[in-house]
């Protein structure tokens, strides 16, 4: 862990399918773990974050912090484990937040994040999408109950949130950029944003979303179901 340029983003993912970016953090950026495809808890980022420059004081002072748990090939899987819990402010109480990541070739991702927190809380999954920089050019559309979609002009991404407590709201998204105009404020742009989140708080929460990527014009094709 160091300080400065880092970004308070772990677990944090971009996906690049049939010649489009489809899902994609945020540029140069304030340092604010809302700006990237990561998790808030009770809509809180990760330690770090808040200013201009990340501040890495308190992760030197526990000496631990997110790892990247596991990397295991499946025949024609790929399954990606990551323990981001000690990204997390102590006061947040966050005890677990395993994300994984099932990767089934060529184009399907199944993004799974287990929360455990000492008390009832509020976990939300963020997705972003633009084209240009700084360009809100990229709308999570609704698809059905649970799905949306994405995408440019040669790839389109379907979201579906498979988790049945999980509510999600398509919307744009003020990002701040480094630095202060003359008059105190943040220069920024905007950005489409999904978010997924529980409808109730509880301690204990495990969300489970599919992503699908397919040529723009075609269709989305995987089936998916919630067993429990």
């Amino acid at each position: 862990v160091g300080g400065g340029h880092m970004t308070p983003a772990a677990g944090a993912f971009q996906i690049f399918a049939h010649g489009d970016r489809l899902l994609y953090n945020a540029e140069y950026v304030f340092k604010e773990t809302a700006f990237y495809n990561a998790a808030l808890v009770n809509g809180q980022g990760q330690l770090g974050s808040g200013g201009d420059w990340f501040e890495c004081t308190e992760f030197r002072r526990r000496k631990r912090g997110p790892r990247l748990s596991s990397v295991k090939e499946q025949g024609d899987a790929t399954v990606v484990a990551c323990d981001v819990a000690p990204a997390y402010p102590d006061p947040l109480g966050v005890k677990r937040h395993d994300r994984h990541f099932i990767y089934l070739r060529p184009d399907i991702w199944v993004l799974i994040d287990e929360f455990a927190t000492q008390r009832a809380s509020t976990f939300e999954i963020l997705f972003h999408a633009y084209g240009e920089p700084a360009a809100a050019d990229r709308p999570f559309t609704p698809c059905g109950p649970g799905v949306w979609e994405t995408g440019g002009a040669q790839g389109r991404l379907r979201v579906t949130g498979l988790t049945p407590a999980l509510q999600g709201a398509a919307e744009l998204q003020d990002i701040w950029r480094t630095g202060l105009k003359d008059d105190g404020t943040h220069p920024g742009y905007q950005m489409c944003l999904l978010r997924l989140k529980n409808a109730v708080p509880v301690r204990r929460f495990t969300s489970v979303v599919t992503l699908e990527a397919f040529p723009a014009g075609g269709a989305a094709t995987a089936a998916a179901a919630w067993d429990g």
